[in-house]
């Protein structure tokens, strides 16, 4: 398997702890957007968005981060996943809200504070930034209220949804989000941050 990544991006970081955790045999194909590789003819037959990650297995490609860690998961069942029917819909519901609240709130944030600056296109939009800052607040306190009795998302088990959610938490120092206000949040993270699959992602590569 080949897996075509932005290092230290949050959607690579996703797929990247998986993979790691899982111990599942991987090829990785570091990508700079910068280069505009990503939106070349060879690399749009595997995605036609033209974004990264992608996962190639064979003769086939897979997009989309939180479908590449579910496919991966699968490699070893039960492992990263839940093997009851209710723990596999609310794995579904999770991943769900990461993409309409958690990961969108992350992504205006960390354009405005870090995307901007890496690809040099200017200053911060006070506007974008401060409606960021206010879903990700919002987003923050459903999260941190599921984790109040939690060990993790799900309950005593670490899943994909953990790495998942815990992926733009990399981010937050240079975002200076602080997860103060977030106490369970803050312990939970702390727990990802120590695993080892986390410690092998590497982090953002330093702007030319």
């Amino acid at each position: 398997m080949k897996l075509h990544v932005f290092p230290g991006s949050p959607r690579a970081r996703k797929a990247l702890t998986v993979a790691y955790h899982l111990d599942l045999p991987i090829e990785v194909a570091a990508m700079d957007p910068r280069t505009g590789a990503h939106k070349q003819p060879e690399f749009l037959k595997l995605n036609p968005n033209g974004r990264i990650p992608v996962l190639e297995e064979d003769d086939f490609a897979l997009w989309e981060s939180n479908a590449i860690i579910q496919h991966l998961a699968e490699k070893k069942p039960g492992v990263l996943t839940p093997t009851d029917a209710k723990g596999r819909i609310q794995m579904a519901q999770w991943l769900a809200w990461d993409l309409a609240h958690w990961d969108s709130a992350w992504v205006m944030v960390i354009f405005e504070t870090v995307v901007k600056q890496f690809l040099g296109r200017g200053e911060p939009d006070p506007a974008r930034l401060k409606e960021g800052r206010e879903r990700l607040d919002m987003a923050a306190k459903v999260l941190d209220g599921q984790l109040a009795n939690n060990e993790f998302v799900l309950g005593d088990k670490l899943t994909v949804v953990d790495f998942a959610l815990a992926a733009p938490l990399s981010f937050a120092a240079m975002c200076q989000v602080s997860l103060e206000p977030y106490p369970h949040i803050a312990r939970w993270f702390r727990r990802i941050e120590a695993t080892e699959a986390w410690q092998k992602v590497p982090g953002l590569p330093v702007a030319a």
